[in-house]
């Protein structure tokens, strides 16, 4: 009972702790898009009818297609199964401690539990949606199994399964079972009993699974190895450097300054069980060189220090309980338990609070992400595409999921072409802690994809981001329009017909002055309009981004005149330049010039009808001469999300006294003048009617 109580606590705990984090993965959806098609009849496939193995979670995959098929929350399915992977994780921990020290107190049993349940790094990934939570329990499981056949209790066979399952979730479970092996044959041959036929045939049962995987794969998708090993692979120094110092900062942060890697180690020495602990050594010491040679993760979380945090934490448990059993004799014994229990608990306490501002940070970020790519998602449903509706795009999971687009994943994840044959450029870089290098713009460019998206909007992050400004077909056939105030996604072109043989801009160092300029906006002024004055000079003489954001940064900054001159730049590049067009009808407006501003807005109107800032330009340019047609506007963009919202519901009020209604004016702008009794410009329109 007193167990049940101990597990029910730490299990409501790290509910409550993961929930701190919610959130899920954009990668989770790629999974379950492959899941949905396959029971739809597709296949295991992303893209319906192209066999590319973008997932690298097989057996997660299979699970993700039970809700699909009873119609079920698939999202909610995988963010359960995670938590309870962490749960049945925290049952293996307790099980491995009694096996360990069964006549020992059950409180030090629960010490790793705790430490789990504290963690906000395995709460952050907990209800992600992604496979990690699962692939934890898998390894923590079949170490329990294997230390169980150390015992004598089981046979080799039963850790063959139990590893198999974890190499059919992730490919790092093919290492895994290889050292297990490895450490398998030594022991045998330090006990005396090596037989080579033994070792062999109890690696039978996971070589028939995992080979049988592994057929399946090469005949289903021709090849061995999955698609995204081909996309994320590069033998570079630059990934061994990324990947050491994302090993330093799990070791500063949750790895007490290298006690956790080096638990293990101290354990060989100590612990009656030393042989199962030279085995968990030698798991988390290859986990590290693994996770130092891949470049870490692309995300700071440190997801792939989290299958191993359990036998970690499992050391570091029988560590305190050896140095408590080791204490000088004068010690009395529950003195220096209550001590050891003090010290895990501000252990844990410091692994769940240290991080909460960098956590919340990464939180925010990955909602911000998601409620982004859900508004392209549905604004691609809101154009009613046609079945061969293609968008091309380096965030590929929600999207897909959401639509039922044709998807081109410019990084190449369930991409074969560009995973396989890259076609990078001179000078093009991806952004810092980016790991996904490859691409090819031609062969995207030669997709025709309808629409094309950055997350980041006009600015580019990723290298294929980036590679696209310096292509002469980009420039020309594509055009950024606005699903919302500062959301744009480039739009083809297909009134155009232009030769499409391809011509790359040799200097790609305007493209970083231009993410420079961006990075700038709004925090310090003068250095956005320097950078983006050298992007402008830098460029090539076909692209219109860097004159119409160097003419917004003037406006800014005072200098309308310059502003004004940049914009028209722009214009004169690119006569389909949104907010060039927006920005010069509203040059006009002030400047009393209202026919102008009109063509203007009316232009921004066709190419962005779904931004606010085109909106509330089209309604005051036609406030005057057109306030019915101004009416409609200026409705339009009250109801769009937008910072000028208060200013666009200011203006409707002013074309319904325009069109002789005042009661719908005076209720408008008293119910503005609710929320900013402040505003003078309120108080006479009022009067005025």
């Amino acid at each position: 009972m007193i167990q049940l109580l101990l597990l029910a606590l730490c299990a409501l705990v790290f509910l409550a702790h993961a929930r701190e984090y919610e959130y899920v993965q954009d990668d989770a959806y790629i999974s379950l898009v492959y899941a949905q098609n396959w029971t739809d009849g597709h296949g295991l496939v992303f893209n319906v009818g192209e066999r590319v193995e973008g997932y690298t979670n097989f057996l997660w995959t299979l699970l993700l297609a039970v809700p699909h098929a009873l119609a079920g929350d698939a999202v909610g399915w995988a963010q359960s199964l995670g938590f309870v992977a962490i749960l049945m994780s925290m049952l293996c921990c307790v099980a491995i401690a009694e096996k360990l020290a069964p006549q020992r107190s059950l409180l030090w049993g629960y010490l790793t539990p705790v430490l789990l349940a504290a963690n906000g790094a395995l709460g952050f990934w907990a209800l992600c949606g992604m496979e990690t939570a699962f692939f934890t329990l898998l390894l923590t499981g079949a170490t329990y199994v294997y230390l169980r056949e150390l015992e004598g209790e089981e046979g080799g066979y039963a850790t063959a399964c139990a590893f198999a399952l974890v190499a059919l979730t992730r490919p790092e479970g093919l290492a895994f079972y290889a050292l297990t092996a490895l450490h398998r044959a030594l022991v045998a041959a330090l006990r005396s009993r090596f037989v080579f036929s033994d070792q062999i045939r109890y690696s039978l049962p996971f070589v028939l699974i995992v080979g049988s995987h592994f057929v399946f794969r090469y005949m289903y998708y021709g090849a061995l190895l999955p698609n995204t090993f081909y996309a994320k692979t590069s033998w570079q120094a630059a990934y061994v450097e990324q990947g050491l110092s994302y090993a330093y900062q799990f070791m500063v942060g949750y790895g007490l300054w290298g006690i956790l890697f080096l638990a293990p180690l101290a354990l060989v020495y100590w612990q009656r069980q030393r042989l199962w602990f030279s085995y968990v050594a030698l798991l988390v010491l290859f986990n590290v060189l693994y996770v130092v040679i891949v470049g870490g993760d692309g995300w700071l979380e440190h997801r792939f220090f989290m299958p191993v945090l359990p036998l970690m934490y499992i050391a570091l448990q029988e560590l305190v309980y050896e140095l408590v059993r080791r204490a000088p004799k004068r010690w009395p014994r529950p003195l220096a338990s209550a001590l050891a229990f003090v010290v895990v608990a501000a252990l844990a306490y410091h692994s769940y609070a240290h991080a909460i501002p960098s956590l919340k940070r990464s939180q925010a970020l990955f909602l911000e992400h998601n409620a982004r790519v859900e508004k392209v998602a549905s604004y691609i449903n809101a154009l009613s595409p046609r079945k061969d509706f293609t968008v091309a795009t380096g965030t590929i999971g929600i999207v897909k999921y959401r639509t039922h687009a044709r998807v081109v994943d410019m990084l190449g994840l369930t991409d074969a072409h560009i995973a396989r044959h890259p076609v990078p450029i001179v000078g093009v870089e991806s952004a810092a802690g980016e790991v996904l290098r490859k691409y090819d713009i031609a062969y995207v460019l030669d997709q025709r994809p309808d629409l094309i998206f950055f997350l980041t909007g006009l600015k580019p992050v990723k290298a294929a981001e980036k590679a696209l400004y310096l292509s002469r077909r980009f420039r020309q056939e594509y055009y950024a329009a606005y699903i919302e105030d500062e959301m744009p996604v480039f739009v083809l072109d297909e009134s155009l017909e232009l030769d499409r043989a391809e011509d790359v801009f040799a200097e790609a160092d305007f493209v970083e002055d231009y993410i420079a300029g961006l990075n700038a906006v709004g925090k310090d002024w003068p250095r956005a309009a320097s950078h983006l004055q050298r992007a402008v000079e830098a460029a090539p003489a076909d692209f219109p981004y860097a004159h119409q954001s160097l003419g917004s940064v003037l406006i800014k900054l005072g200098r309308q005149e310059e502003a004004e001159q940049a914009l028209v730049g722009a214009l004169a590049i690119d006569k389909r330049c949104v907010k060039a067009l927006v920005d010069m009808s509203f040059a006009h407006i002030q400047q009393g010039e209202f026919a102008a501003a009109e063509n203007l807005a009316q232009r921004a109107v066709v190419l962005s009808a779904h931004s606010q800032q085109v909106r509330l330009a089209a309604g005051l340019s036609q406030i005057f001469s057109h306030p019915y047609t101004a009416l409609a506007h200026l409705q339009e963009a009250v109801g769009m999300r937008g910072a000028n919202g208060d200013e666009a519901a200011f203006y409707l009020g002013l074309a319904y006294k325009n069109t002789g209604e005042p009661a719908q004016a005076r209720a408008i702008w008293q119910d503005l003048l609710r929320r900013t009794p402040e505003d003078e410009r309120l108080r006479r329109a009022i009067a005025s009617l």
